[in-house]
């Protein structure tokens, strides 16, 4: 479901694909932003009732997903979506087109350094969501940071241990500060 009104991209998403809980599916504008949106759940892409360009309303369902239903899926967090580095795959009815849910970069050449979380635009991080030295799955919210007077949650890139979280609630960070870094 929409969290917002706003216009739909594009889908990020095939009619058949399985997904998994924190996959982006949709890319929407709303407020003069581009926003991903997670799958909530686990599970298959039975339908895409929405075309790019459509204008959608708060709560209209943008993806069905075999097995969910309204009761047992949460509300999808939006989040910012980076700028694609590729230009998305041809298109056809609707035009898919993955994208990571945050900024994500390895830390210099070493893998066992981890991964980072990035603020994908300045804000102000309201609370880290996880302790150092948690486990956290791949799309797991690890930051909630206040972007344009919007919380976002920033999820886990990959399955991993929390090995630091360099800031602190109410603290400023600017586009590319690291939030959090996952091994």
């Amino acid at each position: 479901m929409s969290p917002m009104p706003g216009t739909v991209i594009r889908y990020l998403v095939e009619e058949g694909q399985e997904v998994k809980a924190g996959e982006a599916m949709v890319l929407i504008e709303t407020m003069k932003m581009e926003n991903s949106l997670p799958s909530p759940v686990d599970g298959k892409v039975v339908s895409l009732p929405c075309q790019p360009g459509q204008v959608v309303g708060k709560g209209e369902v943008l993806v069905e997903i075999e097995g969910a239903t309204q009761e047992s899926a949460p509300a999808p967090v939006a989040t910012p979506a980076p700028t694609p580095a590729a230009p998305p795959p041809p298109a056809r009815s609707v035009t898919p087109a993955p994208q990571p849910p945050v900024s994500t970069a390895p830390v210099g050449g070493d893998p066992e350094e981890g991964t980072t979380i990035v603020a994908p635009m300045p804000g102000t991080v309201i609370r880290n969501l996880v302790e150092e030295g948690a486990e956290v799955k791949a799309g797991e919210a690890v930051i909630l940071i206040e972007t344009m007077k919007m919380e976002n949650s920033l999820p886990s890139p990959v399955d991993g241990k929390v090995l630091s979280l360099p800031c602190s609630a109410g603290q400023v960070v600017g586009k590319g500060d690291v939030l959090a870094r996952i091994g």
